[in-house]
């Protein structure tokens, strides 16, 4: 069977044949399924249907049970770090030993991809020791071919100061040629330059042009970010608070918490402009639940707990501010506004479950 791309040579994502890919993974084409899980690990969403760790991982593995090497690198990968499934660093470990040796030899015989992975394994520490400087070795190795995964990483050593320096000018130099790629961390990362100005900048304007490109391709910190930037007129984008709620909501609606809680403190209050006109409407009850949605997620509760307690306090004083009524035999709760919701969404579980959905919010008239 003929394999739908050659791995020999670093191929332009933009340039690949996506309905080709799509069959001949299906087919178990393990060379197409390898660049299945390279475009959904590396963000460059070119058509939604490939991104989702669950995808990456369903790929990875099917790779992984067809002895192909690469895929199995990856799919070590994944249970070391819990891509779209638990972490599993026994099982990740016993995976990448099977090919180890067979992924350095494709590595120094110059396979960009393998180089990456093995950068990605030292980097994670699949063989259970994080080992920076063989990390850097091979990202070096993979970003001289221009592998832009490989480009990524090399950066984040120059902003991370391995061996002892860093280099924010340099980092925004390999991002860059990623990022142009559609790499969306790449993206990310050098806008987040761009806006500190670190090595570059400060550029608002184009780290809002960058977070763009990758809210456009569904990031929900990018999407949080763009917001936050159309929000912060002495940052010298034009204030547009519409535009800022659209990507806040949509970034809420995706689970960051940042969005959620920004998205929130906007919903809650509303938004005037000088003239009197409202720009963005007050909608307490839709607050209320992204408020919620913050304080039940365990995830949230374990990576910033200031920011969960943030919430549940503004979420306790808009309870004290409601009215508690009952109609067609239904318990509400009604805001300030006359927005109201369910009142058993307002009972917080005693054991919070990720994957929490939004409580259910209307606009109650009276």
């Amino acid at each position: 069977m003929q394999l739908a791309f050659d791995r020999s040579k670093y191929n332009n994502p933009r340039s690949l044949d996506l309905n080709l890919l799509e069959n001949s993974a299906n087919n178990n084409d393990a060379s197409a399924l390898f660049f299945g899980i390279y475009l959904a690990e590396g963000g460059f969403n070119l058509l939604h249907r490939y991104t989702g760790d669950h995808r990456a991982l369903d790929w990875a593995k099917r790779g992984f049970e067809l002895d192909d090497v690469l895929c199995t690198a990856y799919y070590a990968i994944f249970l070391k770090t819990g891509r779209g499934t638990p972490i599993n660093s026994k099982e990740a470990e016993r995976v990448f030993a099977k090919i180890a040796n067979k992924l350095k030899v494709k590595a120094e015989e110059g396979s960009p991809y393998a180089q990456t992975l093995l950068g990605l394994a030292n980097n994670y520490g699949v063989l259970g020791k994080h080992r920076n400087a063989e990390a850097s070795y091979w990202f070096q190795k993979a970003a001289e071919q221009g592998e832009p995964i490989g480009l990524h990483f090399l950066a984040n050593t120059h902003v991370q100061g391995h061996g002892g320096k860093t280099d924010y000018a340099e980092a925004a130099r390999l991002y860059a040629s990623p990022a142009e790629l559609g790499y969306l961390r790449s993206q990310i990362a050098l806008a987040q330059l761009y806006e500190t100005g670190l090595g570059v900048g400060p550029d608002f304007k184009m780290a809002a042009k960058l977070y763009g490109q990758a809210a456009r391709q569904g990031s929900s910190l990018a999407e949080c970010r763009i917001g936050e930037l159309y929000i912060d007129a002495e940052k010298g984008i034009n204030s547009d608070h519409r535009r800022a709620m659209k990507w806040l909501i949509r970034s809420a609606e995706h689970g960051n918490c940042n969005g959620l809680l920004t998205a929130a403190d906007y919903l809650a209050k509303g938004v005037i402009d000088t003239s009197g006109k409202i720009v963005v409407p007050q909608n307490m009850a839709v607050a209320f639940s992204y408020y919620t949605d913050i304080v039940v997620d365990p995830v949230f509760a374990a990576k910033n707990p200031n920011l969960v307690s943030n919430a549940n306090a503004k979420r306790s004083v808009m309870l004290i501010g409601a009215a508690r009524i009952t109609e067609d035999g239904k318990k509400l709760i009604v805001f300030k506004d006359d927005t109201a919701i369910d009142a058993a969404s307002a009972v917080l579980p005693t054991k919070p479950k990720a994957g929490h959905q939004s409580s259910k919010a209307k606009k109650f008239g009276r």
